[in-house]
């Protein structure tokens, strides 16, 4: 964790502080030109040792005061980039000049170490008029521990990585009084400790004690490759003491794998925990470290394996070998989920497929993205006879790594307020691999009509055509199997698949290729997944539409403006909250089999444009056809939707703005529009 001592020394010291410049300036004996140069006393094969002119009759000591010290600070060193070099073994020191409560002296040194060994740092000699604090960091920010000599004259730090490793030496009193002077010497001594880890059985807890200040090493083999907790118990119970823990995870093949300081300091919860992958047949420690080192340190090291930890996924790839899982029964309300990942290079389209192994596996596979607003699901595919796959592309210029949830889909039911089954157990075995493929359309000449056949699940069908400038386009698309919940989708400019309720609506002012396709909601497939699918592209060139404006009230059917086809309406919506969205209504005649075409678009102000939904309503009052953001926009929130009239009569197109979370201002979707209407010639 970062506390305000060492905050003080990263923002006031290195900032604005004094150094030790005050008391060792270039007249003094500790310059370049006296006996502290490397060309002098102080070379390793001169006078630098305990035996000759370093020592009690030496030059090198500030004011006359000795230190006695391999080596000593060299000024300036208040930061890592001009920290004074030592190694390990060396003792080294120096003198904390004067400093307030607000600013003091900050001494910089670097050693270098290796990985997989632990540190330790003790202070030889601290006069009476220091109270020195020496912190311990890494260039990576996984390291930051400290030794204050008023609480222990050592202890150890477990070192993650290779590197360079500073030790910071300031006064604890720095933030509080004032402190330091030519008498505050110090000096500290480094050694390297082997570790000698202690077996783990994962699921045994572990009861110890860090009151000698020495890092716990504890280590396991992973024979199966599981998620593995380990969590520490400290300042909680059963050990309730006030050791300030840190856990680290370090692979005995691969190194550094993960670490915590504080699961929530904030409120009070110092002590640490992690969640890591740990492959099969290699061999992990946990390491048990602290901050500070501290006088009542009891704990307790809990570990437990799991194959459902979202924090320690399973890594799936494209092209790789198949991965085995089980949806495992439930653990008293909670459910089994299983969770991978899986990079998807840029471009790429790749099929995640489960294959059921046991009888009882009801699947459900969802792809999921690592969004600035958290994870993200977008794309779920349900079994059919055990087995459930998801096609999707990756559209943008980096790889990125996509989560993947595999679950019995009884267990997450649609319905947010239906109760899970919470089924699981011996007989819900699955096998999940993921490939890459390519989407390949049949061009078609519009108007298209024709029929076709989902494959297998988690296919999409695709097909081309040359669609011409000033088009709207309509497309649907129906089937017999009541299993089958058809959608059209239409490639994006980013080539991902952006799916749509049929009909599928959408206008285009420049002539394009247009490539689209069908698919189950739930990506189904398989024998009996037929459908019958349409694309017209309705020329608008030659329309010309009548303007007119909304008056108001016309929020409900019965007070809606009458309509004279076609139409381009100008209006605002000003909706309240969810359960008042205030949308206008506009009423139109049809004939039987007359196609209604309804889309806004902006006013002019881009600044006041709304974000509407479009609905077309029959005469009896119920949603015919509806769209929130139709295919094709960049940056704007418009809507289009198109309905062929099973009978002749009064229907209605309602504009209302979107609306959700926080409507303290109104609906987020306020603001004006135009409203497009016309039937298709």
């Amino acid at each position: 964790m970062k506390r305000l001592l060492f905050g003080l020394v990263c923002v006031s010291l290195l900032a604005a502080c004094g150094g030790d410049d005050d008391s060792k300036n270039t007249n003094n004996d500790n310059n370049a030109n006296n006996t502290n140069n490397v060309n002098n006393s102080n070379n390793v094969n001169n006078t630098n040792n305990v035996n000759n002119t370093n020592n009690v009759n030496n030059t090198n000591n500030v004011n006359n005061v000795v230190i006695n010290a391999d080596v000593v600070e060299s000024e300036p060193n208040d930061e890592t980039d001009i920290a004074t070099a030592i190694e390990v073994g060396q003792t080294f020191g120096g003198v904390i000049a004067p400093g307030t409560a607000d600013e003091g002296d900050v001494d910089f040194f670097k050693v270098s170490l290796t990985g997989g060994t632990i540190l330790e740092v003790e202070f030889t000699e601290v006069s009476p008029d220091v109270q020195p604090v020496v912190i311990v960091q890494d260039e990576a920010g996984i390291v930051n521990r400290q030794l204050a000599a008023s609480s222990a004259m050592s202890r150890q730090v477990f070192i993650p990585a290779d590197g360079q490793y500073d030790l910071i030496v300031i006064d604890e009193r720095l933030g509080n009084a004032a402190h330091g002077g030519p008498t505050s010497t110090y000096v500290l001594t480094t050694s390297v400790v082997t570790p000698t880890p202690t077996a783990l059985t994962l699921g045994s807890p572990v009861t110890a004690d860090w009151n000698d200040n020495n890092v716990d090493v504890y280590s396991f083999t992973s024979t199966a490759g599981t998620a593995v907790d380990a969590e520490i118990f400290a300042v909680r119970p059963p050990a309730s003491g006030d050791l300030d823990s840190v856990v680290l995870v370090y692979s005995a093949t691969n190194g550094y794998v993960t670490d915590n300081d504080d699961i929530d300091f904030d409120n009070g919860n110092s002590d640490s925990a992690v969640v890591f992958r740990a492959e099969a047949n290699e061999e992990y420690w946990i390491v048990v470290d602290a901050y500070e080192t501290a006088e009542n340190a009891p704990y307790q090291l809990v570990t437990t394996e799991t194959d459902d930890a979202i924090s320690a996924p399973r890594s799936l790839e494209i092209g790789g070998a198949a991965l085995t899982g089980n949806i495992d029964a439930a653990n008293g309300d909670e459910f089994d989920t299983d969770y991978f990942t899986i990079e998807v290079p840029a471009g790429a389209t790749t099929r995640v497929a489960l294959t059921g192994t046991g009888a009882n596996l009801q699947p459900v596979v969802t792809i999921a993205t690592n969004s600035f607003f958290g994870i993200i699901p977008f794309a779920s595919g349900a079994g059919v006879n055990g087995n459930a796959a998801v096609e999707f592309a990756n559209g943008g210029e980096d790889p990125v790594t996509y989560f993947v949830f595999v679950d019995d889909i009884r267990n997450v039911p649609e319905d947010e307020n239906a109760t899970p089954a919470n089924v699981g157990g011996a007989d819900f075995g699955y096998s999940l691999a993921a490939t890459s493929v390519t989407w390949t359309p049949t061009t078609q000449t519009l108007p298209f009509s024709g029929s076709g056949s989902i494959a297998d699940v988690g296919n999409y069908v695709w097909y081309d055509a040359m669609v011409p400038a000033n088009s709207f386009i309509i497309g649907t698309v129906t089937t017999t199997n009541q299993d089958f919940e058809a959608r059209l989708a239409v490639i994006n400019e980013f080539g991902t698949a952006d799916p749509f309720e049929s009909p599928m609506a959408f206008p285009l002012a420049a002539a394009t290729t247009l490539q689209f396709g069908v698919r189950d909601r739930e990506y189904k497939g398989g024998t009996g997944y037929t459908f019958d699918a349409s694309l017209q592209a309705v020329d608008t060139s030659g329309i010309t539409f009548g303007a007119a404006t909304e008056t108001e009230p016309n929020d409900t059917t019965s007070t809606a403006n009458a309509g004279t086809l076609p139409a381009a309406i100008t209006g605002a919506v000003d909706g309240v909250d969810e359960n008042d969205v205030k949308p206008d209504y506009t009423s139109v005649t049809l004939a039987q089999g007359d196609i209604l075409v309804a889309y806004t678009s902006t006013s002019g102000d881009e600044m006041a444009d709304a974000d509407t939904i479009v609905k077309i309503y029959d005469s009896a009052g119920m949603v015919v056809a509806e769209n929130d953001d139709h295919f094709g926009q960049a940056d704007s929130y418009f809507s289009a939707t198109a309905y062929t009239a099973t009978t002749a009569g009064t229907y209605f197109i309602a504009v209302e703005p979107y609306c959700e979370g926080d409507t303290s201002n109104g609906c987020g979707g306020n603001g004006d529009y135009v409203l497009n209407a016309f039937v298709a010639p």
